[in-house]
């Protein structure tokens, strides 16, 4: 998932999170780590995901990249192996 938004913004929360009130941002990204059910998640709302919701990610396999240069790296490290996903 790729939004514009903040991750934890109600809009894409809606795709792998279910919390009963929209403005529990925090609630939502720790609901998002605790399932791991993202294949690749890039937007903004990085306050709301801290260390220990993280360290949900990490026994699941999730490379996690928090600034610009690492993000750069990561996209260096992989590039060859390359990725298109397309769906309808």
């Amino acid at each position: 998932m790729t939004v514009t938004s903040r991750m934890a913004h109600a809009t894409p929360a809606s795709f792998a999170a279910h919390i009963h009130d929209r403005d529990l941002e925090s609630e939502i990204a720790d609901q998002y780590c605790a399932n791991a059910n993202l294949d690749f998640s890039l937007g903004g709302g990085k306050r709301h995901f801290i260390d220990a919701f993280l360290a949900k990610l990490k026994p699941a396999g999730y490379t996690i990249t928090l600034d610009k240069t690492e993000l750069e790296a990561y996209r260096a490290a992989n590039e060859a192996k390359g990725t298109l996903r397309m769906f309808g």
